[in-house]
């Protein structure tokens, strides 16, 4: 596995419940980033990245050992492997460090059901869930 960066956009950034059962002990480094995608917050509380020309805000964590935690964060994410009855899929991608604006490659999880997502989902028209998670703001009506 030569990828060791990993781009989370929900549960498991910091500050999360994820993030400190499965990232924060092997975490070496942490930036705020940015990804090409579309974000919805589905009904079950966790939100959903789809593909898409927005702009979705996240953290690209670096993790020298990735390999040793990525079946565990393979669970959490329901991904099976390539063609498995999956809810997300692992894949590579490109992201944008946003303080330096530097690209680096990162495995990201993107949801499969697309329908679902855009049918019962909220849409965060603004790309960044941590802000939705604000006390209030998912009270707040989003257009799909």
């Amino acid at each position: 596995m030569s990828v060791r960066n990993l781009f989370v956009y929900g549960t498991l950034m910091a500050g999360f419940g994820n993030h400190r059962q499965y990232i924060a002990s092997w975490a070496s480094s942490i930036a705020p980033a940015l990804i090409s995608g579309h974000l919805y917050h589905l009904p079950q509380g966790y939100p959903a990245l789809l593909e898409g020309e927005g702009v979705v805000r996240g953290e690209l964590v670096f993790l020298p050992h990735l390999d040793m935690i990525i079946k565990n964060i393979d669970i959490l994410e329901d991904y099976y492997g390539p063609g498995g009855n999956n809810m997300y899929r692992r894949e590579i991608a490109e992201v944008e460090i946003i303080e330096t604006g530097e690209k680096a490659a990162a495995y990201v999880y993107f949801y499969c059901d697309e329908r679902y997502a855009r049918q019962e989902g909220i849409r965060i028209v603004n790309g960044d869930w941590r802000k939705f998670m604000e006390p209030g703001m998912q009270k707040m009506p989003l257009p799909h």
